[in-house]
């Protein structure tokens, strides 16, 4: 249902009345039926009598440019520009968790749609650069400040024949002696994980760090904190090495754990199992380059991660003696 300003802000624009006689009329109609509807029951019937129809109003789809956190029924269309490999991690009861992410973007930003577990069907039937409707879906901010799409039981997505207009590109791979700034992948081995704590709280409304044991945000007053992971780790690819961030859903799949596995074992137990989980191994990661801010040094935070194709490597690996030669 749509809120009381969204749907004055609806009524202004339709009938072309000003929000103050909009109100007026809600009041009117309250009066009349004796208070027993709420303002925006009685918004509905006033929309009625002007003619407008508010759930169809309610179809209005937005541009991903334009799609906030923490949005509510939500309708958005976009070409799929990216699709993750799936990847599984051991949930805290024991079973085993899935995870996918299908990136789509209409030309005025880019958008993540997270798939777990079930969900991670839906990557199987669509293809990079097929056109997703998406309805009724909510917002939230990334850990990288980028929005991500989640999808509820109520909400819908599918396939479109329509067209739009963005090119699907790649990110250029680069040798570590080579990082500039920018978004670039590498492929690396996980050769060690900084001891820093892989568990840190943020206040659900605006994202901000938070004390666990306080449980007040400065912004936001008393909260219950979101609970997150992060793993900071260093990568080498045989030209050099730099320091990788893998923050929340990068964390998962990179470990192959869970937030809830980590905060309830010590620090050193949590960075001990880490460390048994990923290092030694190698893969494709996807993300920003940029300068970390105390240590003046380049840094990848990692957003994206692909398994390497073993038999694709082999056959480049093969090409290339084959010039040398």
């Amino acid at each position: 249902m749509l809120s009381i300003e969204e749907i004055l802000s609806e009524l202004e624009t339709k009938s072309g009345k000003s929000k103050k006689d909009l109100q007026k009329l809600i009041k009117k109609k309250q009066d009349e039926l004796s208070g027993l509807v709420s303002e925006e029951g009685a918004a509905h019937l006033v929309a009625r009598d002007l003619g407008i129809d508010l759930l169809k109003s309610n179809e209005k789809f937005y541009s991903i440019k334009d799609i906030k956190p923490e949005m509510k029924r939500v309708n958005l269309k976009g070409k799929i520009v990216s699709i993750t490999p799936l990847r599984t991690f051991a949930k805290k009861d024991g079973s085993e968790g899935s995870v996918r992410n299908i990136i789509i973007s209409d030309g005025t930003g880019e958008a993540k749609i997270p798939l777990w577990d079930k969900q991670t069907d839906i990557a199987d039937q669509v293809s990079i650069g097929e056109v997703l409707e998406l309805k009724n879906v909510a917002s939230k901010q990334s850990a990288f400040g980028n929005i991500d799409i989640v999808l509820y039981r109520t909400s819908s997505i599918k396939k479109i024949e329509e067209d739009i207009p963005v090119q699907v590109k790649k990110t250029t791979e680069i040798k570590i002696k080579d990082a500039t700034e920018g978004y670039f992948q590498i492929k690396a081995m996980i050769v060690d994980v900084f001891n820093t704590p892989p568990v840190f709280y943020t206040c659900p409304k605006c994202k901000s760090k938070v004390d666990k044991d306080i449980s007040v945000c400065q912004n936001d007053g008393k909260i219950e904190p979101e609970t997150n992971m992060i793993i900071t780790a260093v990568i080498d690819d045989g030209t050099g090495t730099m320091r990788a961030v893998f923050f929340r859903d990068a964390a998962k799949e990179v470990s192959d754990l869970d937030v809830k596995t980590l905060k309830d074992i010590t620090h050193e137990e949590a960075i001990k199992l880490i460390k048994e989980n990923i290092l030694g191994k190698e893969f494709l990661f996807k993300g920003k380059i940029q300068k970390n801010k105390i240590f003046e040094n380049l840094e990848l935070v990692v957003n994206q991660i692909e398994d390497i194709d073993v038999l694709e490597q082999s056959e480049k690996i093969i090409e290339e003696l084959s010039k040398d030669g």
